[in-house]
């Protein structure tokens, strides 16, 4: 005779259910539809108009109003463009200007001339700008130097002046 193990004796139902059908109230269906909201999933046309939009300063309220979604789903979505939109667009507008300067535009050609010198009169006054660092010293020349200032603005004035030290 074959036993069954005392585990399958604890863990099944017992007899009185095992031939009876749950009632259909109680029956648990797939649902036919997903239940709640698709995920949003921005396209590229989408991504352009961020882009385009955060080049000509507008802000992320403006934005997301005009794409029909929240700012926080704008902000998760297109970070790239938020971040980088605006290089990116002024990179495709300098492309565009070189290329009509190229094929013999004559204002495209000043324009970018005017541009390359406003840059770089922006990059040297930046140059100029910051403070030089002094070379620095080694110990025993900041000793030095320290040596030779140690009575300014103290009661001992000049009683430690180097100079006016004299040697017998």
């Amino acid at each position: 005779m074959h036993r069954q193990p005392l585990h399958a004796e604890i863990f099944s139902a017992p007899e009185r259910f095992r031939d009876r059908e749950m009632p259909k109230e109680r029956r648990v269906r797939p649902s036919p539809k997903p239940v709640g909201r698709p995920a949003y999933r921005p396209s590229l046309d989408e991504r352009q108009t961020v882009e385009e939009m955060k080049f000509c300063g507008e802000s992320d309220a403006t934005i997301a109003r005009s794409l029909g979604i929240s700012e926080p789903t704008l902000r998760k979505h297109f970070v790239d463009e938020l971040n980088n939109g605006h290089a990116n667009r002024r990179k495709e507008v300098i492309g565009l200007m070189f290329q009509s300067a190229r094929s013999g535009n004559v204002s495209a050609q000043k324009k970018l001339e005017e541009i390359g010198r406003v840059a770089g009169a922006e990059a040297e006054f930046e140059r100029q700008s910051k403070p030089r660092a002094e070379a620095r010293l080694g110990k025993k020349e900041q000793a030095k130097r320290e040596a030779e200032t140690a009575g300014a603005g103290t009661d001992w004035g000049d009683d430690l002046d180097v100079g006016s030290a004299r040697l017998n």
